[in-house]
């Protein structure tokens, strides 16, 4: 349990700090608070998806 939840938040910092810049790079005017909101919603899906995907679908 322990080791899932430590690889969603590897998932989610890396995820949301690539959001930033990548906003922060394409569409500055972005980056209000809807900007940040946006980008902690996908991170947050983004790194649920690719955890249990890991834990389902990894080798064993």
């Amino acid at each position: 349990m322990s080791r899932t939840l430590g690889r969603f938040l590897i998932y989610f910092v890396v995820f949301f700090i690539l959001i930033m810049i990548f906003g922060s790079i394409f569409k500055p005017s972005d980056l209000g608070v809807d900007g940040i909101v946006r980008a902690l919603v996908i991170s947050s899906a983004s790194a649920i998806g690719w955890t249990l995907v890991e834990k389902n679908f990894g080798k064993k």
